[in-house]
Formats: structure tokens, C-alpha cells, sequence
């Protein structure tokens, strides 16, 4: 038999296959199949694009299963569009999206679990994203850039007509602004914080696809290869074993092309950081983060929890990771664009005093116009107080003061 022969007669037993599934198909594995569809499609996105910063997507999951109990034919339909997708994906014909594994079911998340007013602080402390003090500090070094930038802009602002001083301030706003601050540097990397490593030891190391699965910092180069994490891994492979012998060679490519797809936008993430200091700034803390991946704390009521728990409303552990995390890159974009725009608003604002002092021929320096920079700038420092605000405030202190320290020695 030829392969072109081959091939043909393939799909028209893949073909009676899906058609007499589909006509034997009963009510009781209808019902079966849909909620178990409609739970594997609630489950986390694997593409950084994707990211809820919010359990919304939960909602619309739940809304589609009741939708699912009114049609008789619900999952029967729901079948069929899921294993056509599947073929097709087998054939290499087009590319479809299964969605993310699932991970275990926290042992926190009970009826019997504690309110959240019960819950001691040890507990919370433990099942709180960590990361050292030292990947902290880039992200302190831009919050000090931002609001010695601010106090220069409100001084020009606040004194127009102190030509010499103000062209000293506007110096320094360029050189803040405009020249390489090198907020990200490896001091950090060989650091070894005995408390972050007893932290480290009761934490189950734990990032989802969107970040790398080392335990260090790495900062990403031409030739870094990017790992997703073990636990991942584990729940992809429970996941595909599960489902039907026809569908596992499809699934398996799809998880071959989506893995494919996370290392590209990885890829592209640490090009834009070789471009921008600001995001690797904030990125590098947020690579560094430690998630426990087996367990979270859910903060209501029990009376809430309960409730959840019997329309199976509870969060898996890899949404409340990625909800945590798109929450910290919503507040990283909106620093980063604001940012764009004061240098190229104090870009332009140079631009236009030099084509002033050519048109009037003179030697004397004027002040450069900052009532637009001003309020960026506040609008700057709001953002990045935002993006703090998710962590908590020891950890904050903790990485000032190694700033501070930092200064200080560089003023010595």
C-alpha cells in the first residue's frame, strides 16, 4: 500500500469512527462529556496574551455549561467540534487549542477549610508570591528615577524665569530620562539571603508557562533556553492520558506547538527587555516570584466557599497564578507607556527650544516648557505605586534600604 493510498483510507475510518460514536452517543456520557469539556476549557491559557487579570473567565465558563444543560444535544455537538478539531490537528491541516492541565485541588480550598478570618498568618505568609529583597531593587531604582524626574520638572515649572538653574535641572532630566540608567545589574544573583533560602525550603517551586522554571534569575541571551516547569509538564501528561486513544496523538502535537509558542514569546519578551531597562527592571522581579503550586488561600467567607465548592466555582491554582501575574503586567504596560510618552514629550520640548534659540539668534538659554511633563510624570509615579502596591510592604523596605545602601556607597 503507497502512502498516498494510505493516507485517504485513514481518514474514512477516522470518519465512521466519529460518525458512529456520534449516533450511539447517549444522554448520560452526553451530560459526561460536556461538563468535563466545559471544565477543561475554564482551565488557564497557555499564551501571556490571553491572561484574565480577573476570575471572569470563570463566569463565562459556568455560563456556558448551563447553557450546555438546557440542549439535549449539547455535548454530543460539543464532541463532535472537539474530536473535528483534534483530527484535523492530527492531519497538520490547521491548528487548534486544547486548553492548559489542570493541577491538584488545593487541600486549603474545602468546605471544611477556615474563614478567612481564621486563617493564622503563617499560613497566609506561606502561600504568598516570594521573591529576595535584591530583584526588587531594580524596580526601586525606577521608582527613585521617576520621582527625582517629578521634582525637577515641578522646580522648572515653579521658577520659569531661573534660566541658570533650570538649565542645570533640565541636564539632569535629560540624563535621567534620556541616557542608560542601568537599573538591572548581577549584584544580586550571588546573593545568598539565609531567610529567602529557608523561605525557599517551605515553598513548593512553582511558575507556569509564562515564566522560566529556574529557581535562579536568569537574564535571558542569544543562546538561553526557555523550560516550562516540571508540575506543567506532569498535569499536561495526566491530562492527555485521559482522554481517548484516537485524540492522544493529537493532543500530544498540540502541546508540542503551544509549548513552541510560549518559548517564541519568551523569546520576544527578552528582546524588548534588551530595549527597554524599565520592563527588565519590573520583569525581574516578577521572574524571580515563587508560587506555591499546590495550595492558596481563598479569602471569603465560608458560607461563600461553600457555595463555590458545590457549582464548582472554586479557582484552579494556575488562574490564581496567572491572575496574579497579568494583574502585575497590567500595571507594568501602563508604566511603560506613560514613560514613552515623557521622553518623547522632554524629546520634543528640546527640540523646540533649540529651533527657538536659532530662529532668535540668541545665547541666552530659556526654560523649556514642562506644563505637559509635569502631570506624565505624576501620572508615571501613580503607575509604579500601583505596581508596588501588589507587593507586600516589608519586602518593599527591604529593598529600599539595599538601594539606599547602594547610593551611598557609590556617593562615597
Amino acid at each position: 500500500m503507497t502512502k498516498n493510498a494510505f493516507i485517504p483510507m485513514t481518514m474514512k475510518l477516522l470518519a465512521i469512527i466519529w460518525v458512529a460514536v456520534a449516533i450511539w452517543w447517549n444522554s448520560d456520557q452526553t451530560d459526561a462529556f460536556s461538563l468535563r469539556s466545559n471544565r477543561l476549557k475554564h482551565y488557564m491559557s497557555t499564551s501571556s496574551m490571553l491572561i484574565s487579570c480577573s476570575m471572569c473567565r470563570m463566569n463565562m465558563h459556568l455560563h456556558d455549561e448551563e447553557q450546555s444543560h438546557e440542549r439535549p444535544d449539547g455535548g454530543r455537538r460539543m464532541f463532535l467540534d472537539d474530536t473535528g478539531r483534534l483530527i484535523f490537528a492530527m492531519m497538520g491541516s490547521s491548528v487548534c487549542t486544547i486548553a492548559a492541565p489542570s493541577s491538584a485541588w488545593s487541600t486549603i480550598n474545602s468546605d471544611t477549610s477556615p474563614s478567612s478570618s481564621d486563617i493564622s498568618s503563617t499560613e497566609l505568609q506561606l502561600t504568598k508570591p516570594f521573591a529576595p529583597p535584591e530583584a526588587l531593587v531594580p524596580a526601586v531604582r525606577v521608582q527613585f528615577t521617576i520621582d527625582r524626574c517629578l521634582t525637577l520638572a515641578e522646580d522648572i515649572q515653579q521658577h520659569p524665569n531661573d534660566n541658570q538653574n533650570n538649565y542645570k535641572r533640565q541636564t539632569d532630566l535629560q540624563k535621567l530620562l534620556l541616557v542608560p540608567q542601568n537599573y538591572v545589574q548581577t549584584d544580586f544573583l550571588s546573593s545568598s539571603s539565609s531567610d529567602f533560602s529557608h523561605h525557599r525550603r517551605q515553598m513548593v517551586g512553582f511558575l507556569p508557562m509564562l515564566l522560566n522554571s529556574n529557581t535562579n534569575i536568569p537574564l535571558p541571551g542569544a543562546g538561553t533556553k526557555y523550560q516550562p516547569a516540571k508540575a506543567y509538564m506532569d498535569t499536561y501528561d495526566r491530562n492527555r492520558q485521559d482522554l481517548p486513544v484516537l485524540l492522544q496523538p493529537g493532543a500530544l502535537l498540540v502541546q508540542s506547538g503551544e509549548i513552541d509558542s510560549w518559548r517564541r514569546l519568551k523569546r520576544q519578551e527578552a528582546e524588548k527587555e534588551s530595549q527597554d531597562e524599565i520592563r527588565a527592571a519590573l520583569n525581574t522581579y516578577t521572574q524571580a516570584l515563587t508560587y506555591r503550586g499546590d495550595a492558596y488561600v481563598l479569602t471569603v467567607s465560608t458560607q461563600e466557599r461553600s457555595r463555590m465548592v458545590r457549582e464548582n466555582k472554586l479557582p484552579d491554582v494556575k488562574q490564581v497564578i496567572a491572575s496574579d501575574l497579568g494583574m502585575r503586567y497590567l500595571y507594568r504596560n501602563q508604566l511603560l507607556t506613560i514613560m514613552a510618552e515623557v521622553k518623547a514629550e522632554l524629546q520634543y520640548q528640546l527640540k523646540q527650544q533649540q529651533q527657538q534659540q536659532q530662529e532668535q539668534e540668541q545665547n541666552k538659554v530659556s526654560s523649556i516648557d514642562v506644563s505637559d511633563l509635569v502631570p506624565l510624570l505624576r501620572d508615571a509615579q501613580v503607575a509604579c505605586q500601583q505596581w508596588f502596591s501588589l507587593i507586600e510592604q516589608d519586602q518593599v523596605e527591604a529593598a529600599v534600604n539595599l538601594a539606599r545602601q547602594e547610593d551611598s556607597k557609590v556617593m562615597l
